[in-house]
């Protein structure tokens, strides 16, 4: 580093002329970086923020994004991004053809300049078509193809209810066969509210195992818990491998294994030795969240050990075909059965992958064990026993706890708040910071506090808002309903009631920008009397698709930014800290929200376990408001189910007036965390157990049964037949789930309205067709056309009939060494009772 800042010393650099994005920053480079020989060696030694810069430039309206290089792996990387949309889609343009694809380079730039000019970039011709030859030629003849598209709408479903607009969509079919099982409305708010409980049972006994056929993959802790388990299951004559994390992936015998927590390569290294062996795992305990009381707990080796290493695991499970199991998850000290001071927050996003690996991956069962090692009456025995009778053993029972002769369930109860109490600590003028203070749902919340309450108010986000010299013309060009137009609107009109708003641009994560925004609120109003955290990045994206960097953008402000806003206010009194959360920590909240579950199940634990401090924090975790500000995290799912949560929501979702009058109620209460839900929430946890991948899209299967197909949309590519059976199989079933009449093998698959929900269950079906165990989700994104991705699975269906030759003669050996085992020891067994 200090010989390459003195190489850069000596040349001049100069500020750029053309903006661009910084890999270390995520935003637009400033002229005092790029001319800093300090930045761009720090630029060669730290991580690249791709993913960082990807969400910036989307952000900038509508941009349309090149690749400029060899393939297309920017690309679909930029497609699995949450932030990328189904419009953003047709607006990348990759110069060259990806790997497999055929097409010679000269006819892909051809094709790229083409999508350019139907993007709307102005080219220059002239000097793109400056060396060829003209010539005169016949142009063909074409028919015109008079098509007509139209929306039959029958005047007697034109009703004021709130699933009007749906049925002019769909006629109503699937959002009144999935709002007909909706549970029904709770009238009074007094009775949303419900706070978690545990069932007391006795432990399980031991089940019986079979001899064969059942593998088990445990990912052994360091305290020795795995390793007695371990010992017991061999002693139930059970195969056992075992996974421990360390620096690299090490297979030291056929049944223990290394591997670094936050590879996803490793994973894949691991399971593809065991297919090597021919074996399955048929029961995964991962216990890598066990450790000991007295162990320094960081929140990187948490995430890295538990949330990350249980997604990266899942991802490989099912790239590698591997996806029918029990998965049971292990932590200590995650849950707080009757003592909240042992409580390890962290651990608790442990939740989100054990809720939503199994909403997204149908045939995974997981479950949440947790144990003690802090509890003197719980010996280790006991533990190791009680948690082999939990492992095998199935029930419905999803999060549980094991705690001396006890085995706990998790269950919710009903809490009446009838009223605000005798306790309020909003105080009159109060001075109150809102973080995500410019969200929809935090501005009611300022517009309340300022009426009722006639508050200071600070509100911080991220970006913040212009200065405020900018806002008269801005408000020329961003109309109301727009989010910017919205935010300087809503400000001006507190400020017009006398009130006085602080706006602020601070990351709640970022602990400097964090403490500069307590201390500016100080510096202008001298104190500070309460903190709501509202601040939230909604979830976007399967977990087969999703990279550790995308999850820690969602669990960022949550996770990160409660743990600085509680560092923070250690040295700033205040009456209180509110953390909003949401249901969807109890309920999985459904495929795609992996990280925000785990992030909120986070935000739950930390109130239980810090509630008597900074004052009193709270934790409400809320169902869905009226206020939908995160449509866009829909945009991976077909119209039809897209349709009815947008139905739902309005149908049962909490209105803002509702919302202020339970933050009244429950913040003069001494009650930790509390669920509010319009719909009776212990039969909606016990319903997400079922709601999955499977549910929506069996729904949008119905519906679009008796549907006609669609005539083949006009696209960029001409329609070409299939030309052997695998190209027939992938358009028939393309056919099914699109439901296009007429699909050509070089159509793309996004451009025809397939999303990634749609792609999870097009590559389960053509693996079960096609018999191909190994073809990974993402493969979509690098083989978006029939022809690319029937030539992908020709190359697969003859590397597995090479391996499965390969594992043939190694499982006929296996069985022979396991035969003359097997008989020594029988001979050993009659000389030793002969003796």
């Amino acid at each position: 580093g200090e010989a390459f800042a003195a190489e850069l010393a000596q040349v001049t650099l100069q500020p750029p002329q053309v903006p661009y994005l910084s890999n270390r920053s995520g935003t637009w480079v400033t002229a005092e970086e790029a001319t800093d020989p300090a930045y761009w060696v720090g630029q060669m030694c730290e991580p690249v923020q791709f993913a960082t810069n990807i969400a910036t430039l989307l952000a900038e309206g509508e941009p349309v994004v090149v690749e400029v290089g060899p393939g297309q792996g920017l690309s679909a990387f930029i497609k699995q991004h949450p932030a990328c949309g189904r419009a953003q889609v047709g607006r990348l343009v990759a110069l060259l053809p990806g790997a497999g694809s055929g097409l010679p380079e000269g006819a892909a730039v051809a094709q790229s300049v083409g999508r350019l000019w139907l993007a709307g970039v102005t080219l220059d011709w002239e000097r793109y078509s400056a060396h060829e030859v003209r010539q005169r030629v016949t142009l063909p003849t074409y028919p015109f193809e008079r098509q007509h598209f139209w929306v039959d709408i029958n005047l007697a479903d034109l009703q004021d209810d709130p699933t009007v607009k749906v049925k002019l969509h769909n006629n109503g079919n699937i959002n009144d066969s999935l709002l007909a099982n909706e549970l029904p409305f709770i009238e009074d708010i007094a009775d949303w509210n419900f706070t978690p409980s545990w069932r007391r049972t006795s432990p399980y006994s031991v089940a019986a195992l079979p001899e064969s056929q059942h593998c088990w993959l445990l990912f052994t802790d360091t305290c020795g818990v795995g390793a007695a388990l371990r010992e017991q299951l061999g002693q139930y004559d059970q195969s056992v491998i075992t996974v421990a994390a360390g620096d690299e992936f090490v297979s030291h015998t056929p049944t223990h294994f290394t591997l670094r927590p936050r590879v996803r390569a490793d994973y894949d290294a691991l399971l593809r030795t065991l297919q090597e062996q021919a074996i399955i795992p048929t029961h995964i305990v991962h216990l890598w969240s066990v450790t000991a009381p007295d162990s320094a707990i960081t929140l990187e080796s948490t995430l890295d050990h538990g949330f990350y290493s249980l997604m990266l695991l899942a991802q490989s499970l099912n790239d590698l075909g591997i996806s029918e199991c029990q998965f049971d998850i292990v932590s200590s000290e995650m849950q707080d059965i009757s003592d909240a001071s042992q409580l390890c927050p962290e651990k608790a996003t442990l939740i989100g992958p054990c809720k939503v690996i199994s909403q997204e991956y149908t045939q995974i069962i997981c479950r949440s064990i947790d144990i003690s090692l802090t509890d003197d009456s719980n010996d280790f025995s006991t533990i190791v026993n009680a948690l082999l009778g939990e492992v095998t053993n199935r029930s419905n029972d999803r999060i549980i706890a094991l705690r001396g002769a006890y085995r706990w369930a998790q269950s919710f109860e009903p809490v009446r708040v009838a009223d605000r109490g005798t306790h309020p600590r909003l105080r009159m003028g109060g001075t109150y910071l809102i973080t995500g203070g410019l969200g929809g749902i935090a501005l009611a919340l300022a517009t309340h506090l300022a009426t009722t309450y006639q508050a200071n108010l600070v509100l911080t986000s991220r970006r913040g808002l212009p200065p405020r010299a900018e806002w008269p013309t801005l408000l020329e060009h961003y109309a109301p309903e727009t989010p910017l137009g919205r935010q300087i609107r809503q400000v001006q009109t507190l400020e017009a009631q006398g009130i006085e708003v602080l706006v602020l641009a601070a990351d709640v994560a970022d602990r400097d920008q964090m403490h500069a925004a307590l201390t500016a609120t100080q510096e202008r109003f001298g104190s500070l009397h309460g903190v709501f955290h509202t601040a939230a990045v909604p979830p976007s994206g399967l977990i087969q698709l999703k990279t550790p960097e995308m999850a820690a953008r969602v669990l960022a402000p949550k996770v990160q930014g409660t743990l600085v806003l509680h560092e923070l206010l250690q040295t700033v009194p205040v009456d209180f800290l509110l953390i909003f959360s949401s249901i969807s920590a109890a309920t999985g909240g459904g495929p795609g929200q992996v990280d925000y579950c785990a992030a909120n199940a986070f935000v739950e634990a930390f109130a239980r376990r810090h509630h008597a401090e900074h004052g009193t924090t709270l934790a409400i975790s809320w169902g869905e408001w009226q206020w939908d500000a995160w449509q866009d995290g829909l945009e991976g799912f077909p119209e039809e189910a897209q349709l009815y949560f947008k139905a739902k929501r309005e149908g049962f979702g909490i209105e803002f007036s509702d919302g202020m009058e339970i933050i009244e109620r429950f913040i003069s209460r001494d009650i930790p965390q509390v669920y509010v839900a319009t719909q009776d929430f212990p039969t909606m946890v016990e319903g997400s157990k079922s709601f999955s991948i499977s549910t929506i899209l069996s729904h949008v299967k119905q519906f679009r049964k008796d549907r006609p197909l669609y005539p083949r949309p006009s696209l960029g590519t001409s329609y070409t037949a299939p030309t052997n059976d695998t190209e027939r199989t992938i358009v028939d079933v393309w056919r099914e789930l699109l439901g296009i009449e007429e699909i050509g093998i070089h159509d793309n698959f996004f451009e025809l309205g397939g999303n990634s929900l749609l792609g999870i269950d097009l590559v389960t079906r053509l693996r079960k067709i096609l018999n191909v165990t190994t073809l990974p989700v993402y493969v979509l994104y690098e083989a978006p056309s029939v022809h690319d991705l029937a030539n992908h699975i020709a190359q697969v269906q003859s590397q597995e009939e090479d391996t499965s030759e390969m594992v043939a003669v190694t499982v006929v050996q296996d069985e022979e060494t396991k035969r003359r085992s097997r008989l020594k020891q029988l001979k050993r067994k009659a000389q030793m009772e002969v003796e």
